[in-house]
């Protein structure tokens, strides 16, 4: 079962969740099983976890903590028993810190955490991801298959995606129905943030992010920060273990490190 918490108003998230009684309030003419408890025997997910009110906190802590909830307007409670997933894009410790997420809540959620690096910090994935999403989209639209020939393959893992996977599904869908003879091009996607628009002003130094040339922004990055790679990792705007990852995927030799990794080098 799906809650969409960003999304669904303060008042009415209360009764999707936890359900209520006839009578409860103006309205409810019919007792009404909620999202918890129909997730029950199953897995509940709350989708942007980070926007519900502290109220709902108040509520959600003590569900997860006894396992037990009760109808709005009700006076029995029902023991549920299912798995939570909860998944947010705000920085939930930073909200912590500022009292906008309650602490206990977030240590009672945080049982195993799974990070979902930007599409542009895995540019690798790219190819897999958009033959897949464009496969899916033309069996589903009952379209001829669309080919994705591999100038455009290398111009999607050029772009930056801002707006990650969904961002991409949406492009390819777009250039599908967009492009002629059944190929898609890159002038099909009709995205913003061209990444050959920088390289196109005169004079103009590269922008250090992974649109273009990586490997050539990678070392020039290395170069500026004097070999230091979590400098040239927060320049570059990528994560140092990602980093990482582009230097061995691209052989790039650090200076003053041996063959195998041992030798000492600036970190």
């Amino acid at each position: 079962m799906a809650v969409d918490c960003g999304s669904t108003p303060t008042t009415l998230l209360e009764s999707e969740l936890f359900g209520h009684v006839r009578g409860a309030f103006t309205h409810a003419i019919r007792d009404r099983k909620g999202l918890i408890e129909a997730a029950d025997g199953g897995t509940l997910f709350l989708d942007e976890i980070g926007n519900i009110s502290p109220e709902m906190q108040i509520r959600l802590l003590r569900f997860l903590e006894e396992r037990r909830i009760r109808r709005i307007g009700d006076l029995k409670e029902i023991q549920v028993d299912c798995r939570v997933l909860a998944a947010t894009n705000a920085d939930i410790s930073r909200e912590v810190e500022v009292g906008r997420f309650r602490e206990d809540l977030y240590y009672r959620l945080r049982v195993v955490s799974l990070r979902i690096p930007p599409l542009r910090e895995r540019a690798q994935d790219i190819p897999t991801l958009a033959r897949r999403l464009l496969d899916a989209f033309c069996e589903r639209q009952g379209l001829a298959p669309v080919v994705l020939p591999d100038e455009t393959v290398a111009w999607l893992c050029q772009y930056p995606w801002p707006g990650n996977v969904r961002e991409l599904k949406n492009a390819l869908e777009a250039g599908a129905v967009l492009c002629r003879g059944g190929v898609l091009r890159p002038k099909d996607l009709h995205l913003t943030g061209l990444p050959e628009r920088a390289a196109s002003v005169p004079g103009r130094r590269p922008s250090l992010s992974l649109r273009g040339g990586e490997r050539a922004l990678i070392l020039e990055a290395l170069e500026r920060t004097g070999w230091v790679q979590k400098d040239a990792a927060k320049l570059l705007g990528i994560s140092r273990r990602v980093l990482n990852y582009k230097i061995r995927k691209f052989d790039i030799t650090i200076p003053g490190r041996r063959a195998g990794g041992n030798g000492s080098t600036a970190e």
